[in-house]
């Protein structure tokens, strides 16, 4: 499957880049992730969101091209609902949003209907959010609109320990003693600790770089 994404995210590419520069760009666009290396070696190395999220991520960019502009609702419906399929599978391409949903109301803020059309598209991104937000209330009993991992991931990078190259230390998956302390506190409680650690240390040590 991972194999299948990174090579389907040609076409996405591909037409991407035609939009912006023609098909002479767009060809040199498509082979250069055809013979990316990450793009080869993460597909097959790694069980994880690397390639779906790069296949998503793409034809979110290719999407919002096409958008913008347009004053059909229904373009719009379903430019929210890959936004909402890009988040539940990878919460990082939240960052993207904001940027690439206002460029696409910019571009068409002298059509009719932009606004509401605009409106429609983030609705759709929540309502994709919905089910999975009642899941986590009911599991977690607190609001978790996408993932918990944010204390932890600013964690391993801002400690005394953290490394410029990361490999895994001290997450729960590989660290023992990080894992205990995960299954005595309880996922939540966990991910406050590592956020309230890594604030706390971000401030204190300003300057500090990792090793």
């Amino acid at each position: 499957m991972n194999i299948c994404f990174s090579t389907l995210a040609c076409v996405p590419v591909y037409f991407t880049a035609k939009r912006l520069g023609g098909i002479t760009v767009a060809a040199l666009a498509g082979w250069l992730w055809a013979i990316f290396p990450n793009a080869i070696l993460l597909s097959f190395q790694s069980l994880w969101d690397t390639s779906l999220s790069a296949l998503l991520g793409i034809a979110v960019v290719w999407a919002t091209l096409r958008v913008a502009g347009s004053t059909r609702p229904v373009e719009w419906w379903a430019y929210g609902l890959l936004w909402g399929t890009a988040l539940m599978s990878n919460a990082a391409l939240l960052s993207l949003l904001p940027l690439l949903l206002g460029w696409a109301l910019w571009r068409s803020r002298a059509l009719p209907g932009y606004l509401s059309n605009g409106a429609l598209a983030a609705g759709m991104v929540v309502l994709c959010c919905v089910p999975w937000t009642v899941r986590n209330y009911r599991v977690f009993h607190t609001l978790v609109p996408l993932r918990s991992v944010l204390g932890l991931q600013l964690w391993v990078g801002n400690n005394p320990d953290a490394k410029v190259v990361w490999r895994g230390e001290q997450h729960p998956i590989h660290d023992e003693s990080e894992r205990d302390r995960y299954v005595q506190l309880g996922e939540i409680a966990y991910m406050h600790e590592k956020l309230e650690n890594a604030i706390h240390y971000i401030f204190t040590h300003p300057g500090m770089r990792a090793n």
